[in-house]
């Protein structure tokens, strides 16, 4: 049933996956896949419906740490632009790597300088609004994962979101990943806006010398203020799951929660050296 997934695997790692008995990280990644059903995992693979969870989690202290929502529907045509007087991100609950981001540049009106990401396909100006809405309406001809067997995206509604644009010292802040096993910190990397330069670090912030393949290590980058706090934060948002990775931004002193993944590199991404695969895959119980 899974013959593709294996073969994939095997063409990037060079070893077929033991499922039986897993040991390396990906191949956990992929057991993951595969055969882990919780249900938790839908509800937290959803960029929309997680915000509930991580409430309940948190609690009221969550409310400072999310990101501001400017809208969620289930139907682009009727995203109200005119209402959005700041730099926003729209993108689909239930996938990655799609996105449309509005930098606004020279002034509340819409001009020629405004600038757009739209997924990975480029840098664009001056998009009108009706071609934005066709990107959306793209996202929901497929279901993100569905190729590579990420379970967790297929239950979900989809809706579109729409959050504002951070903002650190004037670029998009870095994305700064909690690797989460059985509710505890292993490794943590960060990753910058254009989502190219990775840096791994330990939880009491000792750069590893470690790498992605395909991903320049990144400079060295200071010890966050609020570590411990984003760790905690990490932490009770990872019960009951094996595995999950948490993601915030910075944005100065202040950190907001990013997203919830069960799934980093679909169980692709090749570690330099790979002895490191079978390092992280111990603490994966």
């Amino acid at each position: 049933m899974y013959d593709d997934e294996i073969a994939r695997f095997k063409k990037i790692h060079g070893y077929e996956p033991d499922l039986e008995h897993p040991k390396g990280f990906n191949e956990k990644v992929v057991f993951k896949k595969l055969f882990d059903r919780n249900p938790l995992l839908p509800i937290t693979a959803d960029k929309y419906r997680v915000r509930d969870f991580i409430r309940s989690r948190i609690g009221w202290q969550a409310e400072k740490h999310l990101i501001p929502l400017l809208w969620v529907g289930e139907n682009p045509e009727e995203i109200p632009f005119w209402a959005f007087d700041k730099n926003y991100i729209a993108k689909p609950n239930n996938g990655a790597g799609r996105w449309v981001i509005k930098e606004r540049h020279g002034g509340i009106l819409s001009n020629p300088t405004d600038k757009y990401t739209v997924d990975r396909r480029g840098i664009f100006y001056d998009i009108p609004n009706n071609e934005i809405i066709r990107y959306c309406k793209d996202w929901f001809k497929t279901v993100h994962g569905a190729e590579w067997h990420e379970w967790a995206y297929g239950p979900i509604k989809p809706l579109i979101v729409v959050e504002e644009l951070l903002y650190n010292k004037g670029d998009i802040p870095h994305s700064y990943k909690f690797s989460m096993f059985g509710g505890k910190c292993r490794m943590i990397y960060v990753l910058n806006r254009d989502d190219i330069e990775i840096t791994h670090y330990s939880p009491e912030w000792e750069m590893l010398e470690v790498k992605r393949k395909g991903h320049p290590k990144g400079p060295e980058q200071p010890r966050p203020k609020h570590l411990d706090q984003m760790i905690k934060y990490a932490e009770k948002l990872s019960i009951g799951f094996d595995f999950v990775r948490v993601d915030f931004f910075l944005v100065g002193d202040h950190f907001y929660f990013g997203e919830m993944t069960h799934y980093p590199g679909s169980g692709h991404g090749v570690w330099e050296p790979a002895e490191y695969d079978f390092e992280l895959g111990k603490w994966w119980k």
